[in-house]
């Protein structure tokens, strides 16, 4: 199910898969965490470039580490090596709020929620 707090999947919901503007599923996979709690600090990052990173890239972030934590190699290990980063994001929902109002923008607009830099982060 939905949470309700996301959204009210009913007024999107249609049996039609070919209905425009609507879907067929009834749940999701949803996020538990809070994704502010983000530990930029832990990464190297100020707090006021964390907020303009798009969560999908926060995310990436941390199971990358987890990985490699989990092979038990140590960023030294891979630091200069040949080692390459392919990185597949879906949809720019963060990016769409932050174009709502562009006078607030943060100077880390592009570099926080551009797709080129969801590798780019990583490596």
């Amino acid at each position: 199910m939905v949470p309700k707090e996301k959204y009210y999947w009913k007024s999107f919901h249609h049996p039609d898969l070919k209905a425009p503007g609507a879907h067929n599923h009834r749940g999701g996979h949803f996020l538990k965490e809070d994704i502010a709690a983000f530990d930029g600090k832990f990464f190297g990052i100020p707090p006021q470039e964390c907020e303009a990173i798009d969560p999908q890239f926060r995310l990436q972030l941390e199971v990358t580490y987890e990985a490699l934590e989990n092979t038990g190699l140590h960023l030294e290990d891979v630091r200069g090596s040949d080692t390459a980063v392919y990185v597949a994001t879906f949809g720019q929902d963060y990016a769409g709020m932050q174009d709502r109002d562009l006078d607030t923008s943060s100077e880390y607009y592009m570099t926080g929620r551009g797709l080129a830099m969801a590798s780019n982060r990583i490596s």
